[in-house]
């Protein structure tokens, strides 16, 4: 299966477009996977405005994306950030629920995440235990946020954009 590069015609990218450029990436992503036979739902789609905007519903909406082959299902939500650690407070507490729903379903699900130029996948079974350890306030000092070296530990990095080769090993 091919991979779409992550950002291959520049060295850096705005901050302020990151987020936008990374549904770009997930969206060529996307379509490599339906090439490859994957039934991809996306489940808060953009939705046009007037003079050719889009906005997308938030708040209670369910995670980003469903991506199912065969009995392999995977559930996940894109997120994006510009600095050196990611902070769990990005995952909104609606979001949870539909990934620990996943889970306890024996669904695949996690975060497809961009930082500092890399994609990571953090599946919601290792992720999903710091999140509510955060949430309920009983955090240690320092796991509000993962670096470089939680990363690594709760999960993995991705080829170019292809989380979903690391997700379904």
């Amino acid at each position: 299966m091919r991979t779409i590069d992550l950002f291959p015609s520049r060295i850096s990218v705005s901050h302020a477009n990151r987020g936008a450029e990374w549904e770009q990436l997930a969206e060529q992503q996307i379509g490599v996977y339906r090439r490859a036979g994957w039934y991809c739902l996306r489940q808060n789609p953009p939705v046009r405005i007037q003079h050719g905007y889009a906005a997308t519903v938030i708040g209670s909406a369910a995670c980003d994306w469903v991506i199912s082959r065969g009995a392999t299902t995977v559930v996940l939500d894109l997120k994006s950030y510009g600095g050196p650690r990611w902070p769990l407070e990005q995952v909104k507490p609606h979001q949870a629920d539909h990934l620990d729903a996943a889970t306890r379903a024996g669904l695949i699900a996690g975060i497809a995440l961009l930082i500092d130029g890399v994609a990571w996948w953090l599946p919601w079974s290792e992720l999903g235990a710091m999140w509510h350890r955060w949430e309920r306030g009983a955090a240690a000092r320092g796991e509000a946020s993962l670096g470089a070296e939680q990363l690594l530990l709760v999960g993995e990095r991705c080829v170019g954009v292809d989380w979903l080769a690391v997700a379904v090993r």
